[in-house]
């Protein structure tokens, strides 16, 4: 199987503008959807594989329907976007929005397949384990170089053995998918990242409310069934994606 067409889903991607910030990779129904809500108007710019340059999306002649009744053309008030470059730059720059690279084929979504994210979690895990025992090597140096009464010693070691780990392991996760790389560590290694169905990065609490959900998920569901999931749907969405909205695409 071509490693480019893992995952994918026959469905064209598209990329909005929001500001100075590239929205994206969204499913054309996403952005029908978007559409419909107002998120995204007439004069906001979109782009996708196959066309030379970002346009208003009310000049796109597959959008019309999701607009109602035709309106005159619209310009970009004023703002310059030209065709990017052979050699892409970064996403945003002061004032502009590049066009994106062109890592995935015209008419494909690039959803991670299960597999890269089950490895990505493979190393993510390894490397949470490192860093769980360095917080226990201190905490445990500490413990044995402060004289402390027998109660208090208790209390330290729940903490220490319980709470310190878990909070460890949720701010790896946490702190990382909602940063600008949208990606822990094993998922950058891997090429993939995290976002809203719409194409937003993630905000602190939503990347909170998914990490509880995956917790509850593997503690309350036995044989990784929330996680199989995500071979039957569309997006390649787990349960915890499918609660907090989000899915998981490939960057490279």
């Amino acid at each position: 199987m071509n490693p480019m067409n893992e995952g994918t889903v026959t469905e064209r991607a598209w990329y909005y503008a929001q500001g100075e910030q590239r929205m994206g990779p969204v499913a054309e129904s996403v952005l029908r959807d978007q559409i419909a809500r107002g998120t995204v108007r007439r004069d906001t710019l979109v782009w996708t594989e196959g066309m030379a340059q970002w346009l208003a999306s009310g000049q796109v002649a597959i959008f019309e329907s999701a607009f109602g009744t035709p309106a005159a053309p619209v310009s970009p008030q004023g703002q310059t976007f030209s065709p990017a470059p052979q050699a892409f730059s970064p996403p945003v720059q002061a004032g502009t929005i590049s066009r994106p690279r062109p890592e995935f084929g015209e008419g494909e979504l690039p959803y991670s397949s299960v597999m890269r994210r089950f490895a990505a979690m493979i190393l993510d895990g390894m490397i949470c384990g490192l860093l769980i025992g360095l917080v226990m090597a201190v905490m445990v140096m500490v413990v044995m170089g402060t004289a402390v009464v027998l109660p208090i010693s208790a209390i330290g070691g729940i903490c220490g053995f319980y709470v310190l780990p878990f909070m460890t392991f949720m701010l790896y996760h946490v702190l990382q998918d909602s940063s600008k790389a949208q990606a822990t560590l094993g998922k950058r290694a891997l090429g993939i990242r995290v976002q809203t169905i719409d194409g937003r990065p993630l905000t602190f609490g939503r990347a909170l409310g998914r990490f509880l959900a995956k917790t509850f998920i593997r503690s309350a569901l036995i044989f990784g069934i929330g996680y199989l999931v995500a071979f039957f749907t569309t997006r390649r969405q787990s349960v915890h994606d499918l609660l907090a909205e989000t899915v998981v695409v490939k960057v490279g």
